[in-house]
Parts: structure tokens; sequence; C-alpha cells
């Protein structure tokens, strides 16, 4: 038993010493029994002494055990009121509405009902009369209670960041009761998945109450955390399960927290993994719905729903995509035009697992919606167990990828698999082997609804207006070998390798670089494996299976040299002195370019009115004439002048639509790009014919809606001849 006699002896004999006021304010908080009632009057006269001597700590923990003893209520609630609280009121108002109206506009928390501030319940107060020391320890009161209560601190130790030393990007996290924004902004650091265009990984703050959370919105400023807009937030274990049983959301069994939560957090760890088995449970259901469904679907009843305009298509594509999303959705408008019923599946929102990797949400889809056609750009069937074979597939080859041009995926092709290609007439393609019944030619349109002539503002011809528009997301070259070939050494201790490596990939870009700058060599993709074969085998001796190379070059080709094609192109046109706008997100670190980049261009009607605003628009893409850029300059009332490339290394060309020197131009070289930009810019009438003459061409040839009805029709074809 504590001697609370003998502890306030030696408070008046050492003259209130902090030493001595401190034991008693310990003993106070750790006490188990209760002092008798004589005592209170002088642990009253204690505090109120600790308090002129400015030992603020001691003094409340002291007043507020003397409070809820019942002692001299109305004298202790005004010292601390009138001490350790109104001092700070406006800063505890002014951080909660803040608070308030930044979750208000944030998605990712559910419920709307925030109360005023005056409706609060606790009182927080900063027992050093410090508010920047709050998060560290407080005291708060309960206006329904009628209480004081002491709280520990809920700022994350820092030895607790050095203990989480695993590799967590990609990660799915649960924060539990964490109140340190300090620490949940780390973690949405540490937890980013740093790949080009990927969707944000998302973090989930989970907190038992919700009154609870908005009462330490007082003290807590979350408004940071929420620019990075990385975190859901979940109050109770109800909300929790209803969430995890969404199909589009996915968390992994991983839990952060204070270690006084312990045995709560053991508790959310039952209620995932229970959630989780009915999840799995309901996904197995649906996917014997499916299978029912689809049994009786045959190759004759699509084609009748195709014909009668009663088929269903989905369209899939994530939202992490760039020109894809844009394309996916140009294709649904215009089968909407052909009468079809569609549906885009795509991710809920920017914190959704990406669109097909989660199993769940395919099959719920799949289920609801029921199509009979699914369209996807750049994937396969046999990506997704939960697509039934039943359904056609049609695989739409926009990108020259590694896994699109691979025997591989050419035999696993099925018999309701359609593939949709720009690269028919190319004989890379041709040698790939897909079925050539199952075969459809799929240039690359535009959408006239978008882009098409515009009456500019002022202010539009000011920003947009140049004698030549480039827009083009990749390009810089060197940045680019940086970012995608040289990052992925990063890390390595074996220096002496990485430096041989990268002192190969160097040369090879130096020698294709001058080669393309001073108009030596063309290096399309024979030249190019030539280079690879010299450099990794017959030099350094460091590679020697020719599939190895293979994929090195495809890489490198696909990555850089295009690049390196576009930055020489438009360095000719810097020397010269055009007036030259260049957008995309390649541009701005670009050494000398940069003083022309622009920034993004807004896809859609803000790009169709940069060129509605320029005179000429420039393609610079090294491996196909006919871009996407060819029909939406034309559609919008620019000429085009694209570089030309020789006939066996042009994969989708444009000279199968449009007539060159008539319709589009295309240029040689240095010399030749130079004569036909300043002939086209002093000949303003000849540039309209051409330009007009491809729009023209444009109209009724290279439109979604044409696209889209050939390929549909060439399937009626197909599917007439199964059985």
């Amino acid at each position: 038993m504590i001697d609370f006699g003998k502890i306030l002896d030696n408070i008046q004999k050492s003259n209130y010493q902090q030493f001595h006021v401190s034991t008693l304010a310990t003993s106070l908080k750790h006490t188990d029994s209760i002092p008798a009632e004589d005592f209170l009057p002088h642990f009253y006269d204690t505090a109120v002494k600790a308090f002129e001597k400015n030992f603020f700590v001691e003094a409340i923990f002291i007043l507020a055990y003397c409070y809820n003893a019942g002692f001299k209520r109305d004298e202790i609630y005004k010292i601390i009121i009138d001490n350790y609280y109104l001092p700070f009121a406006d800063t505890y108002k002014k951080t909660f509405n803040d608070n308030v109206i930044a979750l208000k506009n944030y998605e990712f928390i559910y419920g709307d009902d925030y109360p005023a501030f005056s409706d609060l319940d606790v009182l927080f107060l900063p027992m050093d009369l410090d508010l920047s020391k709050i998060h560290e320890g407080y005291l708060k009161y309960s206006k329904k209670e009628d209480k004081f209560e002491v709280a520990a601190s809920f700022v994350t130790n820092t030895r607790e960041y050095g203990e989480i030393k695993q590799d967590l990007s990609g990660q799915r996290v649960l924060l539990y009761n964490v109140y340190d924004t300090n620490f949940i902004i780390w973690l949405h650091k540490k937890t980013h998945y740093d790949m080009a265009f990927a969707l944000r990984t998302p973090n989930h703050l989970y907190y038992d109450s919700r009154s609870d959370f908005m009462e330490f919105l007082q003290i807590v400023d979350f408004t940071e955390c929420l620019k990075i807009k990385k975190a859901f937030f979940l109050f109770g274990e109800s909300e929790l399960e209803s969430f995890l049983l969404k199909p589009e959301n996915i968390i992994a069994n991983l839990i952060f927290c204070h270690s006084s939560f312990h045995p709560q957090a053991n508790k959310i760890y039952e209620t995932i993994n229970s959630t989780n088995k009915k999840k799995e449970q309901l996904y197995i259901e649906t996917i014997e719905k499916l299978n029912d469904y689809y049994s009786h679907l045959t190759p004759a009843d699509i084609r009748e729903k195709i014909v009668n305009k009663t088929a269903r298509i989905a369209l899939m594509v994530s939202r992490c995509t760039t020109a894809i999303q844009y394309y996916i959705r140009d294709c649904r408008e215009s089968l909407k035009k052909l009468s079809y019923t569609t549906e885009i599946f795509t991710e809920k929102n920017d914190l959704c697992a990406m669109s097909g990797s989660n199993k769940y949400e395919l099959a719920d889809f799949l289920l609801n919606f029921k199509p009979d056609i699914i369209f996807v750009i750049d994937h396969f069937r046999w990506e997704w167990k939960e697509i039934p074979k039943q359904l056609v597939f049609i695989c739409w080859i926009m990108d020259h990828l590694p896994n699109l041009f691979d025997k591989k995926s050419a035999e696993k092709t099925e018999n309701l698999d359609f593939i949709l290609s720009l690269y028919m007439k190319h004989p890379s393609f041709r040698k790939v082997g897909y079925p050539q019944k199952q075969l459809i030619n799929g240039p690359l349109p535009s959408n006239p609804d978008i882009y098409k002539k515009y009456e500019l503002t002022q202010a539009e011809r000011e920003n947009y207006s140049a004698d030549i528009c480039i827009i083009s997301n990749s390009g810089n070259a060197m940045e680019t070998l940086e970012n995608s070939i040289f990052s992925s050494y990063n890390g390595r201790t074996d220096v002496k390798f990485v430096n041989l490596i990268k002192g190969i990939y160097l040369e090879i870009y130096n020698t294709i670089y001058n080669a393309i700058y001073y108009e030596k060599k063309h290096y399309y993709h024979d030249e190019t494996r030539k280079l690879f074969f010299e450099q990794f085998i017959d030099r350094a001796r460091i590679l020697s299976l020719s599939d190895e190379i293979e994929g090195l070059m495809f890489e490198f080709w696909g990555e850089i040299v295009t690049c390196m094609y576009k930055d020489i192109a438009i360095l000719w046109l810097h020397e010269k002195g055009y007036d030259i706008k260049l957008w995309g997100r390649a541009w701005p670190n670009h050494p000398i370019l940069k003083k022309y980049a622009m920034g993004v261009a807004p896809n859609g009607e803000g790009m169709a009115k940069i060129l509605n605003a320029s005179k000429i628009s420039i393609g610079l893409t090294p491996n196909v004439t006919l871009h996407p850029r060819v029909t939406e300059s034309l559609l919008s009332g620019c000429l085009y002048i694209g570089n030309d490339i020789r006939p066996g290394e042009d994969w989708c060309s444009a000279r199968e639509f449009f007539k060159p020197g008539k319709e589009i131009i295309l240029f040689k070289n240095k010399n030749d790009l130079y004569k036909k930009v300043d002939y086209y810019l002093s000949n303003p009438r000849e540039r309209e014919a051409v330009a007009d003459a491809g729009r023209k061409t444009a109209l009724e040839t290279l439109t979604y809606e044409i696209i889209m009805k050939k390929t549909l029709d060439r399937i009626v074809e197909r599917l007439a001849e199964l059985k």
C-alpha cells in the first residue's frame, strides 16, 4: 500500500520540489487503492502549488484525480478548463472543421454524418500547456461521463518504422486505430507501387468507432493524408465486413497497430479471415452459376444475336492505361450507335485492384451483365479462367509487345477467339501463326464526334496555335533508358557486372543514335538484333541464348529506339528554328527540347482543339505510318506529315487508306522534312486541300463505327461455319 502521508510530508519538507510532486502524481496514476478522503484537501493544495511552480503535468494529474473523486469539482473544473482547454479551443475548432471539409470531399470514406464542433463530447487537454506535444500524451474530459481520463501517446515510435524491413511496395495494409498521421503518410509511401500508370495501392484505416474518430479530428490533422488519396476509412466490424465482401475490394491479412491494441487486433484478424472465407464461397457459387448459364450458349445463338442486334458486348480495360481506355470508350460509343447493349468492365475507383486481376470482381461482372462477346485490347481469353469458353472473345492487338508476337499465344487461340490486329501484313506478325479464319484487319481509327473542327476562343488560339505541333507521351530516349532499363539493376550488389551491362547498353545506344542523327543507317529490328548479338555475345560473352538476346532487343527497340527517332526528328526541327509546340509527358526533362514542352495534351476535345489551332501535325512513330495521330489530325482539319518507313518495316501502312502527297505527307530524311514543312507552311491553300482530302477519306474508311461493323460482320461469317 502506498504511504500517501509520507509522500505529502516529503513534499512539504522539500518546499514542493518537482521530484516529490511527481512521485505523488505517479502514485495516484497507478494506485489501485482509494486514499482516505482526508488526503484530498492536501492533494488539491499540492496541485495548486505545483501549478504556481509551472509543474503543469503534475498539477493536472492531481487535479483530475481530485475531480474524479468528487472533491471541489467546480473549482477544479474551472482551473483545468481555463488553463488547459480554453487557450486552445479555437485551434481545436479550426482543425476539426478543416478535417470535416476535407473528409466530406474525400471519395473513400462512407457515410455523411459529421457532428458540429459544439456537439462533440470530448475535450482534449495538453498536459504541459503545449499543444504541439498533445500527441505524446494528453488528458481528456468526457461531458457525458463527467470524468477526466489520462491517455497515452498515439505517436508511433520511430524504432517501429525501422522494424518494418520487408518490401511493402504494392502491399495492401490495414492500420488499426492509428492516429499518427506521420506514420500513415510514411506507410503510404512505403506501400506505393512504383510503376508507370499504376493505380494507387490502398491502405485501410480502420477505427472501432466512427464517433471516437470524429472526436480525434480536433487534435489530429488528416488533411495531408487525404491529399495522397490512398486510404479507405472504415469504422466498426460491420462496415469492415461489408467492405471486404464487395467483389472489387481486396485486402491482405496484414495489420499494423500499437502494442496495446493487440487483443483487439486479433479479433479483427478473425473478422478478416472469416469474411474472406465467405467471399471465396460466394465466388465458387458465382462460377457455378456462370457455367450453368453459358452451358446453353452456342455459336449459332451468338450469331443470331449479332444479326438481330441483341448481342451483349462487354469491353474490358484498366483505368491505369492511358490511350487504351479512350480507345475502349470510343469502341463502346460506336457499338451503341450500332444498337448493341454494351458495358465497360473496369475498376470501380483508383484504389481497387487492376481490372481483370481481381477474380471476384470479374466473376461478379460476368454473372450480372451476361455478355455474349468480350472485347479487350492486347489481352487474351486464357489470361482469365473466369471467362466462359462459350462466349466470343475479341483481342485487338494494338501494341508491339512480346506476348502478342509469341507463337505460344497463337497456339492457345480457340475457335471463338478473334484477333483484330493492326499488323496483318507484316511478316513478323504473320509468322506468329494466328488462325487465318479468326484474323481481322484492325487499323486504328478515330472518333469523328470528338476529332472535328471547333470554333476556338481567343484564349484557346493563344494557348494552342503553332506552325507545328507534335503530340507524343513517349520520347526523351536517354531518360527512358534510365527509367525503363537501368532502373531494373538498382539495388544489385554485383557492381562490376551492372557497370558492364550498362556500358554495353550505352555503346549500343550511342551507335544507333549517331547513325540515325547523321542519317548513316536506319535501325529497324534486323539491324538492332545484329548489334545486340555483336555486343552481348561476340564481345562481352555474357549471354549465350538467342532467346535472351531477342528479348533484350525487343524491349530496347520498342522502348528506346522508337524514342530516338522522335527525339532526333524534333531536334532537326529545332535546329531549323520552326515554331513548335511539343505535347506529352516525356518532354519537360529533355535537355534541349524542354523549351517547347506544353505538358500532356488532354485527350479528346482538348487534343482536337490543339490540332485545330496547328498548321501541321507531325507523327514520328518509326514502325507504323498509320498511327492514330493520322486520323485525329485529319479529322481536326490539320495537315499530317509523318516519317516514311520502308515497306518491309511498316507494320501498319497508311498507304492502304491514304494517297501520299494528296491526303497525307510522308518524309524520308531531314532535308525532305525541311522541304515539305517549308512548302506547306508557305502554301496554305495546298496545305488545306491535302488536309481536307485526307479528312474525307478518314470519314469514309477509318471511324470506330466502320471498324466495329466490319469486325462483327466478319465474326458472323465465321460463326456460320461452326457447328
